[in-house]
């Protein structure tokens, strides 16, 4: 039967052996078309390689096989959560969790749904009621663990840490979790050795990678300020809005702070592109971004090289190159964005980044060729368009 076959291809998929666990797969399903079990593990097997269109059509046809089958609905709730659509995530996670309420995982995955959405209080809870059914459950540990840190308990969350770790020290994953409670405190350097241990242990592993990207990159002074402070935005969860209504409301009180607003927003808006540019210079960093994400940083570099070259000019030879600067500064922006971006979205992107450089273009040619002294509206449209670009991106 196909049970036994489905055994040795669950051992080459926990052993990392996708290309021999495929070819399997398609041996077996040749025979056994209707396995649903079978199409279980080729969605885990696609899942694995991200190849996530492929992923969810396994997961289908395993549902399709057995519509009773609770494993099929867990698959797709892991795909939607990587593809960050978390409502379709949630709706098929709940499906898994009705036909079977006692799989520790699938508390697991709901909770990971409530930290993705800044609930940690929720994830807590859920990852707890996974550990009354499996208290030795690694992922609902992990992600308590997380959600502890999120909320500030950070000793809690160290503990839980320092649990697993002791009885599971090869695990990529919880070593990458440790790595990202470290960066949380300002311990670069410890956060390093986990990532580097993650990876050791699974060098493919998207986590670990993005994770030392980040503690590399917090060796810059201003970029790591600026992950504190999105840190700390982040564990204050839903009173988000009452800050950023509060900061509002205290600059129409005192104008005079509106140019330290200014500053803080430029920070914020610019250092993580410009810390991608210090990574990719960086002899390791540089091996943590993808082929886009490098194609993308080098696009940023040369967009702020011409930028300081404009503003240079600009206060040696003549204004008329300071709006044309500025325009190529704030295109690194949309830029930056491209390659997280779905297709639709990143045609809005590529537009604002034409725009941008077009409103500059068009004024520099107005200003310096044709003789045409530069108005405040040029220097309007450019604002308008960054804060439409804030608003839509």
């Amino acid at each position: 039967m196909y049970y036994e076959i489905a055994a040795r291809i669950e051992l080459l998929i926990e052993k990392d052996k996708l290309d021999l666990a495929q070819q399997q797969l398609n041996d077996a399903l040749s025979q056994f078309p209707d396995a649903g079990v079978l199409h279980q593990l080729q969605s885990e097997v696609y899942f694995r390689l991200q190849r996530y269109n492929d992923a969810m059509e396994a997961a289908n046809r395993a549902i399709a096989a057995d519509p009773d089958d609770d494993y099929g609905f867990y698959l797709k709730a892991r795909i939607y959560i990587s593809e960050q659509k978390l409502k379709d995530a949630d709706e098929e996670i709940d499906r898994a969790l009705a036909l079977n309420p006692y799989r520790a995982d699938y508390y697991g995955v709901k909770a990971t749904i409530k930290l993705d959405r800044s609930k940690p209080a929720e994830a807590a809870e859920l990852a707890e009621k996974g550990l009354e059914i499996d208290p030795a459950n690694l992922f609902c540990n992990n992600v308590l663990s997380m959600a502890h840190s999120r909320m500030g308990k950070k000793d809690r969350a160290y503990e839980r840490l320092e649990y697993m770790l002791a009885n599971d020290p090869e695990n990529a994953f919880t070593h990458a979790n440790a790595g990202f409670h470290f960066l949380r405190q300002g311990q670069v350097k410890k956060a390093k050795e986990h990532f580097s241990t993650a990876l050791q242990i699974d060098p493919n592993q998207a986590y670990a990678k993005s994770g030392m990207a980040e503690a590399i990159k917090s060796t810059n002074i201003v970029y790591r300020k600026l992950l504190q402070f999105s840190l700390w935005i982040e564990k204050i969860g839903r009173n988000k809005l009452i800050l950023w209504v509060g900061v509002i409301i205290l600059i129409n009180l005192l104008p005079i702070l509106i140019p330290f607003y200014m500053v803080f927003i430029l920070w914020t808006w610019f250092t993580p592109p410009i810390a991608n540019i210090l990574l990719n210079f960086d002899r390791y960093g540089r091996y943590l971004l993808d082929d886009d994400d490098r194609m993308i940083t080098k696009i940023n570099f040369g967009l702020l090289v011409v930028a300081v070259a404009l503003f240079v000019s600009a206060i040696f030879l003549t204004f008329d190159f300071l709006l044309l600067g500025f325009a190529f500064f704030i295109t690194m922006l949309p830029v930056y964005h491209v390659t997280d971006a779905k297709k639709q979205k990143r045609l809005i992107l590529i537009g604002f980044a034409v725009a941008f450089i077009g409103v500059g273009l068009t004024a520099w040619t107005m200003a310096f060729l044709l003789g045409m002294p530069q108005a405040g509206d040029w220097w309007v449209a450019l604002a308008v368009m960054g804060m439409l670009f804030t608003w839509i991106v």
